[in-house]
């Protein structure tokens, strides 16, 4: 694990934008291009998506600064952790559990008993980092998103209880077996124009 110094986890501010892209395209390159079609790839750099992820939710992110790096990023809406993303130089350097032991904090601070995701069966490092953290599988479907005929997977982790008791199942509805989420593929593709997953390497 490379040594790193102090870190320190905070809001994302507007300055730090161009960094925020330069990662979301830096593990597009390493995580998703191997595993996609070249229509998908194309189609991709055609829309920038990553620029246009930060530009509606960059408010929204809270990154990991190393020194004067910004070395990655979540981000998160209600139970649901939709972006986890660190930069290449910085991977397995233990940025990416900073990252997530605040994003789960703050779920389990506003009620939820459960912080939810989705990663892909590809993405071997992804789900064994997940599993590590206590996550297990709820659910699997195709992942529409890419048209490479790639898998979703659905990853839960129980939290402790927030201070208001609230639980996610009470919130979204209790249609399958696991009590949450009934349709995480319709935020799936509520999300589609957004980013794809919180897939780390």
């Amino acid at each position: 694990m490379r040594s790193l110094g102090p870190l320190e986890i905070r809001p994302a501010r507007p300055t730090d934008t161009a960094d925020l892209t330069a990662i979301l395209y830096d593990t597009f390159e390493s995580t998703w291009l191997p595993n996609i079609t070249s229509s998908a790839a194309k189609a991709f750099r055609e829309e920038d998506r990553p620029t246009a992820y930060v530009a509606r939710r960059g408010h929204e992110f809270w990154v990991c600064q190393c020194g004067q790096d910004i070395a990655g990023f979540v981000h998160w809406q209600g139970d649901f952790v939709n972006a986890l993303h660190v930069r290449g130089s910085y991977s397995r350097s233990g940025v990416g559990s900073r990252l997530m032991d605040k994003a789960e904090a703050e779920i389990s601070k506003s009620g939820f008993t459960a912080a939810r995701l989705e990663t892909d069966t590809f993405n071997s490092v992804s789900q064994q980092f997940y599993a590590r953290r206590g996550y297990t599988e709820a659910d699997r479907y195709p992942d529409a998103e890419w048209g490479s005929d790639l898998v979703t997977i659905l990853l839960v982790k129980a939290l402790q209880k927030g201070s208001f008791r609230r639980r996610s199942a009470e919130l979204t509805g209790r249609a399958r077996a696991t009590g949450l989420e009934p349709d995480s593929r319709s935020e799936k593709r509520r999300m589609a124009h957004d980013w794809p997953k919180a897939d780390i390497r």
